[in-house]
């Protein structure tokens, strides 16, 4: 009997323990321009903020690209962006990264730091407490967010009016899961990282457990939700 064996030399792996021992960069560029026209020095912090993230579902591929393919403002220092990573089979993910741009004092954890600017930090939005609150604001309104495309969707109902308030206070979570939690008022803010095509089925489930809510009683409503809308629907 005989057999053969393929092998190929790469190089090593980026792992997120070589991304922890370096600090954030900094990089050139002023806030939100840096993110309209990305650099590579800045393509390459969201590799380092993606690899060290536990709810990046890429660990041990090798990353071949990372693009933003989708840039939605949300007031004058948040913004909701859309990653897509592409791995070398061809295959590709997209991810959720809400990004707020604060104070150098302001920033409680250098592990949330994307980057840092000449005049800030730009940060994971769910690690700072102005951050969240923007997001409560544009869920508030009740529309649309003002980009044309793309843009975010809402949708909210009068219980989330009544537990979230005008003011409500923010509690950020410490703990990193599959995906980012913050405490908003009486309601607890859910960023769904992994983007797939489709709705949500944490929305689908959520709508329908509502709909028989006489027969789910205990069961945590759905409050609210944002939907990305990329291009004009036929």
């Amino acid at each position: 009997p005989y057999g053969f064996f393929w092998f190929t030399l790469e190089a090593p792996l980026p792992s997120g323990a070589a991304f922890d021992e370096l600090e954030a960069p900094t990089i050139g560029g002023t806030w939100p321009r840096v993110l309209q026209s990305p650099s590579a020095e800045l393509l390459r912090a969201i590799e380092r903020t993606l690899v060290r993230a536990r709810w990046y579902r890429g660990h041990g591929r090798r990353m071949q690209s990372v693009q933003i393919t989708a840039n939605v403002p949300v007031g004058a220092r948040t913004t909701f962006l859309v990653v897509t990573v592409t791995f070398g089979n061809g295959e590709t993910d997209a991810y959720q990264l809400p990004l707020t741009f604060v104070d150098e004092a302001d920033v409680f954890d250098e592990r949330s730091v994307l980057a840092h600017l000449e005049s800030g930090a730009i940060v994971d939005t769910t690690t700072s407490v102005e951050g969240v609150e923007d997001l409560v604001s544009l869920m508030r309104s009740k529309g649309r967010s003002r980009a044309r495309m793309p843009r975010l969707d809402v949708a909210t109902n009068s219980t989330f009016r009544r537990l979230v308030g005008t003011d409500p206070a923010v509690t950020i979570s410490r703990k990193e899961q599959s995906n980012s939690n913050a405490v908003v008022g009486g309601a607890i803010l859910k960023v769904i990282r992994h983007v797939d095509d489709g709705e949500s089925p944490e929305v689908e489930i959520g709508e329908l457990l509502r709909a028989a809510k006489k027969r789910f009683p205990h069961q945590a409503e759905l409050l609210a939700s944002d939907d990305l809308e990329r291009s004009v629907r036929p």
